[in-house]
């Protein structure tokens, strides 16, 4: 990991302004991780990428990051801070007057692509959804019908008994039982924190998307960039890459003076 100069974020925003949210996590990684071609990050399991998004994360804007949600029950608007590293278990998720607890992932084996689950008389092998699988299941028309067209795709085969069948045949139970797995498995694809208002006291679960989360920053930050290269080309008519090659110390006191 390298991180992400002016010049890549610009890059990474320029290129995802069309893309679809699956595509932008992945040109993400590409000017993140120059080792890991984009094949490469639309293969890994779904919390394996948004592990590596939220190391990236951390190294471009810092570990912690300020989370929104809106109470259902009352409307409030809580800020929730969460710290990168406490995803990965290292110290508590969160802190300030909300709680919020994150569910910590365990790591999943790069040595093996295939497991396996038994449950009742089904026998079933599959793999873990990677960017490719949340990118067909985002068309479904329901998250319920989005779930099992994942576990779908993900079912290497199926066998009740001694026949192999398909698996559309599998029933709910085995269905629930192979989510369940896939979750225990790569903890990391679902990011959910339990939160409580503190205006009325109500309880729910919160789903944090840290791909999408990061995308936001990054177009956040591309704008600010944006507006500090007209600023310094129109007070001293140096050229974009020259702007952006200057150290964010060293452009904010251009500005500085520029406003002066």
């Amino acid at each position: 990991m390298r991180g992400l100069t002016a010049q890549d974020i610009l890059a990474v925003w320029e290129a995802g302004q069309d893309q679809h949210p699956v595509d932008r996590a992945l040109t993400v990684l590409e000017h993140g991780f120059p080792d890991l071609t984009r094949e490469r990050s639309a293969r890994l399991p779904l919390g394996q990428r948004d592990r590596l998004l939220l190391e990236l994360r951390a190294k471009v804007f810092g570990d912690v990051m300020t989370a929104s949600a809106r109470c259902p029950g009352c409307g409030e608007q809580l800020e929730i801070p969460i710290a990168v590293s406490a995803i990965s278990g290292q110290r508590s998720a969160v802190s300030g007057r909300q709680s919020a607890v994150s569910r910590q992932p365990s790591a999943v084996s790069r040595q093996r692509s295939a497991f396996s689950l038994r449950s009742g008389k089904y026998a079933v092998r599959f793999r873990l959804p990677d960017s490719r699988d949340q990118a067909a299941a985002a068309v479904s028309p329901d998250p319920a019908a989005a779930r099992r067209a994942l576990l779908e795709r993900c079912v290497i085969s199926v066998r009740h008994g001694k026949q192999e069948v398909r698996p559309s045949r599998l029933p709910e139970t085995t269905v629930s039982a192979l989510a369940g797995r896939m979750e225990d498995l790569d903890p990391m694809a679902e990011l959910a924190f339990d939160l409580t208002c503190p205006q009325c006291g109500n309880q729910w679960e919160e789903v944090l998307d840290p791909a999408g989360f990061f995308w936001a920053e990054l177009a956040m930050e591309a704008q600010r960039l944006l507006s500090e290269v007209h600023t310094l080309a129109q007070a001293y008519g140096w050229r974009e890459q020259d702007i952006l090659a200057l150290g964010a110390r060293r452009r904010q006191h251009y500005l500085g003076l520029a406003g002066s």
